[in-house]
Formats: C-alpha cells, sequence, structure tokens
C-alpha cells in the first residue's frame, strides 16, 4: 500500500478517493496487532523521543526526508549523519508564525523550531521503544490521529516526524475531520460529488490571497515545496490510487450516477486553508487590503421599496412595496457573472410583501414558500427551481423542467397586516399588527389557535432552528421577546422587557438577536432568554438583524442608513458597509458564509461577497 495515500479500509466510511482501486495492505493478524497495541498509548510520543533509543542515543532510521532532498534523493544517497527534516508546510508555518507575505525564502527554508533531529539507519526494534508505533498497519495510525482529534498545526508536528508520519499525515480524512470539527462544511453538490486528492491545485498564498497559475514551479499550497539548493521542487504530490470511491460524510448518500468529468476534485487540507482565510477577511477591519476586497452586485428590479429578503442559496427571494415577489439566481462566489432574475409574481399580494419564510424540500429542487402582506393576508406557495438554470434536471421525462412558484392556499383571519411568518415541522405562524400570533395547520392550512402574551403589535417572528423542537420567538413593541412551544402552544420564557420597542429578530443556535427603538442589537441566550451582550454604535432604528455562526458575523440594518458587521463574540464593530456613503433607511438584511445583502426604501438590493478568489470557495456551506 502506498503510504502517501493514507487511504485504508478504516477511512472508505469517510472519504472518497480520486480513483477507486482496492486497498493493497498486506494483512496482519488479530494477534499480531494486539501485542503492538500492549503499552501504545502509554508510549505513544511524537517528538524528538520518537527518534530515541532507552539510552537516549539517537537511533537511526532511514524513514526521513534530509533537508535539501527530494525523497528519490534521500533514497539514492543513503544518507549519513544527523539531518533537519524539510519544511513540507510552509503555508501553514508562514501563516501562523509571521505576519509578513509569503515569499520564495520562506518556502524554501527549513523549520528549526518545531523539526526533528534524526539519524539514518534502522528503527529501533526495542519493545519499551516508541518507535515501535510505526510498525502499525497505516489503518491503525491513521486511526490513532483521528481519535487524538489534532488541530492543525499537531498536524504539521507530526508531519515533521519521519517520512512515514509526514505520508499519513496528508491523509484526507484526517483534514476532512478537522475541517468539520472546526464547524464547516460543504454544499451538498460537493458532498454528492467530491473526490479527494493528493495534489493541491495549481497556485500559492500570499497570506490570505490565493495566487492562481496555470502552472506554479513554487506552489506553496500544501504538499509540494521548492528547494532551492536542489533547482527542483520537492514534489509529494500524488494522487490517490488505493481506496474505493466513498462520501467524504457520514450521511447517506442519495442514490445517484454521474461521469467522471462531474467529479469534484478537493485537496482538503487546501480546503481547510481557504476557509481559514475566508473568516480572517471578513474579520478583517482593514477592508483596503487586496484580500478584502469584495464583489458586489446591485439589484433595482423592483419599483418601490424592498421590505423583506430570503436566502436559501444559490437562490434569493425578495418582497416590496410595490407588491411583487421576485426569485433570482445568484452567481458562484468565485464567478463574476451577475445575478439573474428566474421569476417575478405580479402582483404576489394585493398590498405590500412585508415579510417570508422558506423551506427548501430535503432535494432542494424547490420548497414551501409563506408571504405576509398588508394586504391582512398570507400566501402560501410552492415554489420549484426547475433546470432552466441548472438547478435540476429531470431525467424521468427526460426534458427540462421551467421554474415556477404557485399559490396554493391563502391564510385568512387576520385583521390588520402580516408583519411576521414562520415555518416550523407542523404548523405556519403569523404575527400582525394586533397584539397576538395566529397558529395555522400546515397541512390543511386550517386556522388552529391565537397566542397570547404581547401587549402591543408584534413586529417579528423567527422559528427554532434546531429540527426537533416546534418553538418561535416573537418580539413586540412592548419591548418583550417571547418563546412559545408550538406543540404546547404555551409561552415558554420571555426576556427584555425594559419598555423599549423590538423590531426585528433572528434565532441561530443557542442566540436569538434582536434589535429595536433603542438603536441596540441585543443578543440572548435562548436556553434562559438572558442578555448575553450589546452591539452599539446605531444612530437611530434597528429596523433588521441577521446572524451567521459559522463565521462568527452579526450584521444590522436600521433607520440611520447604516449596514454595520460585528464579531459576535466580542462583540467589536467590524466595518459599515455604507461608511461614507448616502444611504436611504434599510428595511432588510441577511447574511451567510461570507455573503451579506441589505435592501433600502429605494427599492435597490446590494450584494456583498468576499472571498471570491480563494479555492474552493463556491462550495463551503458553513
Amino acid at each position: 500500500m502506498d503510504s502517501g495515500g493514507s487511504s485504508s479500509s478504516s477511512t472508505a466510511s469517510q472519504v472518497r478517493s480520486k480513483y477507486g482501486q482496492p486497498v493493497t495492505s498486506s494483512p496482519r493478524t488479530l494477534e499480531s496487532n494486539r501485542r503492538r497495541l500492549v503499552g501504545l498509548f502509554s508510549s505513544f510520543s511524537i517528538g524528538s523521543s520518537l527518534d530515541q533509543s532507552p539510552s537516549g542515543q539517537s537511533q537511526k532510521s532511514d524513514d526521513v526526508i534530509p533537508a535539501g532532498q527530494s525523497e528519490s534523493d534521500s533514497q539514492q544517497s543513503g544518507g549519513s549523519g544527523t539531518t533537519l527534516i524539510n519544511k513540507p508546510w510552509s503555508w501553514f508555518h508562514t501563516a501562523t508564525t509571521s505576519d509578513k507575505p509569503m515569499g520564495e525564502s520562506s518556502r524554501s527554508a527549513t523549520v528549526r523550531d518545531s523539526a526533528v533531529i534524526v539519524g539514518t539507519g534502522h528503527p529501533s526494534t526495542d519493545p519499551s521503544s516508541p518507535s515501535r508505533l510505526l510498525a502499525l498497519p497505516d489503518e491503525i495510525l491513521v486511526h490513532i490521529l483521528l481519535h487524538l482529534d489534532s488541530s492543525a498545526s499537531e498536524l504539521l508536528n507530526i508531519s515533521l516526524v519521519c517520512r512515514h508520519l509526514h505520508s499519513l499525515s496528508k491523509a484526507p480524512v484526517l483534514w476532512y475531520d478537522l475541517y468539520t470539527r472546526s464547524g464547516f462544511s460543504l454544499t451538498p453538490h460537493a458532498l454528492d460529488h467530491v473526490a479527494a486528492v493528493l495534489d493541491p491545485p495549481n497556485g500559492y498564498w500570499e497570506r490570505d490571497r490565493w495566487i492562481r497559475a496555470s502552472s506554479s514551479p513554487h506552489n506553496s499550497a500544501d504538499w509540494s515545496h521548492t528547494d532551492t539548493s536542489a533547482g527542483k521542487p520537492l514534489t509529494l504530490r500524488r494522487r490517490l490510487t488505493d481506496s474505493p470511491k466513498f462520501s467524504p460524510s457520514p450521511r447517506k448518500r442519495r442514490e445517484q450516477t454521474f461521469a467522471p468529468s462531474d467529479e469534484l476534485e478537493i485537496h482538503y487540507p487546501t480546503l481547510f486553508r481557504s476557509r481559514l482565510a475566508l473568516q480572517r477577511q471578513l474579520h478583517d477591519s482593514l477592508t483596503h487590503i487586496p484580500s478584502g476586497l469584495p464583489h458586489q452586485h446591485t439589484l433595482s428590479s423592483h419599483t418601490n421599496a424592498v421590505y423583506c429578503l430570503h436566502l436559501s442559496l444559490p437562490y434569493l427571494f425578495t418582497g416590496s412595496r410595490d407588491r411583487t415577489m421576485q426569485l433570482w439566481r445568484l452567481p458562484d462566489p468565485s464567478s463574476y457573472d451577475l445575478p439573474v432574475l428566474i421569476l417575478s409574481v405580479d402582483p404576489a399580494h394585493g398590498g405590500s410583501v412585508l415579510t417570508m419564510a422558506f423551506e427548501p424540500w430535503e432535494d432542494r429542487s424547490g420548497g414551501l414558500l409563506v408571504t405576509g402582506s398588508s394586504d391582512q393576508t398570507a400566501g402560501v406557495w410552492t415554489v420549484d427551481f426547475g433546470s432552466t438554470m441548472g438547478a435540476v434536471h429531470d431525467a424521468s421525462v427526460g426534458e427540462k423542467r421551467m421554474a415556477s412558484i404557485s399559490r396554493i392556499a391563502t391564510l385568512r383571519g387576520c385583521s390588520r397586516g402580516v408583519l411576521g411568518v414562520a415555518l416550523s415541522k407542523t404548523k405556519i405562524v403569523l404575527s400582525t399588527k394586533d397584539p397576538e400570533l395566529l397558529v395555522y395547520d400546515r397541512s390543511s392550512y386550517n386556522f388552529l389557535c391565537k397566542l397570547q402574551g404581547h401587549e402591543k403589535p408584534i413586529n417579528s417572528l423567527a422559528i427554532n432552528p434546531w429540527p426537533g423542537l416546534e418553538q418561535v420567538v416573537s418580539v413586540s413593541s412592548d419591548g418583550h421577546l417571547i418563546i412559545w412551544d408550538l406543540s404546547t402552544m404555551k409561552e415558554l420564557r420571555r426576556g427584555a422587557g425594559d419598555g423599549r420597542g423590538l423590531a426585528c429578530v433572528a434565532w441561530e443556535g443557542r442566540y436569538i438577536l434582536v434589535g429595536g427603538n433603542d438603536r441596540l442589537v441585543s443578543l440572548y441566550d435562548a436556553g434562559d432568554a438572558s442578555l448575553i451582550r450589546t452591539f452599539e454604535g446605531n444612530r437611530d432604528l434597528v429596523r433588521a438583524v441577521s446572524l451567521d455562526l459559522s463565521t462568527g458575523l452579526v450584521v444590522s440594518g436600521g433607520y440611520d442608513g447604516s449596514v454595520r458587521i460585528w464579531d459576535l463574540h466580542s462583540g467589536s464593530l467590524i466595518r459599515n458597509l455604507t461608511a461614507g456613503r448616502a444611504q436611504d433607511l434599510v428595511f432588510a438584511v441577511k447574511t451567510h458564509i461570507g455573503k451579506v445583502l441589505f435592501a433600502n426604501r429605494e427599492g435597490v438590493i446590494q450584494i456583498v461577497t468576499y472571498g471570491s478568489g480563494l479555492p474552493y470557495r463556491d462550495h463551503f456551506a458553513s
């Protein structure tokens, strides 16, 4: 088995490789493995001690890469004496230990701080030596590394021990595990088509900026390192060729067939680095630096104020005072294409479209949409994204489908305009200018009951994102937020209540975010409705808020015309997107994975996208 691939039967349920071939490692008996595992964790020590004998003398090993040599050079020369292992992770070491942009010298330098002093010869056969760890099958070694929950810096240190661990540290399953443990995820399309490779994309890093290249003699992406002394690259780049195709996710794959050309090749270390680079771009307040410049698009097809937005990437729903509802397809983050208007429902209501909620179907080919209007009704719609924009191809009928939005029900019974809508698993909830919530059955659309607890108009609703709980939070002009249990139709808890009116709310994870007349954005714990922190800086009513846990960003828009971005965890202001520009009242904001959208009274929608030039940017789901 090629240890450079480091893919084995133990990882076969997690990461699918580019080319499917059976594992070829030599089998070892259970009894043999048991003997090797005796005292394994008590002797597990990755560091210079790995190459020390019990007496403290340096042991010789031929499983090393001498500095300034490639693997082939090392094998031919045989090597002698003590050397420093070369630096295969120049991008990571530079990114984490230096503020200077990476140059040629940094990419070709040796790691002296974390390198291991090693010799040449044969590993120790002493049963008490930690070196016996390396005699274990690759499958077990990779499993050990998985259970250690190693960080990127720890994987770096592991890769510097010897050639064998250097190869194993490149295992895609380790990097996919690190990627998901960091709270990141891939899009459903990427999960269905991904093929893990050991060949990084052509290009190199300059801090958090990715420089693309058709051919890169100094590729510092991850596993290719330029040896200036030898005058040629130390190439450890290879594709996985020793494991069957399998999903990078433990979730069940949908039944499907696709051609090899449909495969999405992903180099997981570069994927992880790229996602970290996006994080830093978003939190860097110096927007003038090249790595932080976003792409911007402007949508201006509405003829009056845009009151609501709903983002379900790559689709955007918009509702306006002009009584229309529009469906847009947004370009991929790395694309310079323009957003495309797919459909416009005119009129969608007899009054302004004030609010909306959307829930996609499992296959994401469409979903259920609910809109609320000043005409005192709510509309229930089925949305089919169709295949005209490349979203869905219906193989059963062998033809493309046109996108469509069809009204299937109208919810009545509101005496005043509908200000908020929420979709739970079994119910539809409406809020109005009356101090009560109206609850409808999602299947029959029959009215069920009213929930009373507020004293003034209920301006906004948000559903609990946890799928196992049917809960909704409401905010009112009376200054209270109330969390309701839709299974019992009772109030669970309430928060705020200082008398200042609340205008908007968002619920993500354990956080509830509100904004209102006090010009503050406030963050609450959904568990006990206690205040966590406030975000200050707005000069007028906060009309809209949005929260993205994956990037740690809070976004608000209000009547002062500003769109402010804060750090969720520190509460510090990162930037004001509208600073220095004349802006009208902002009615709606949304943010998701490096994309910020906001709409104003003039009917203009701005879309700001960060990290457009990063590798695999189009495939980030969180």
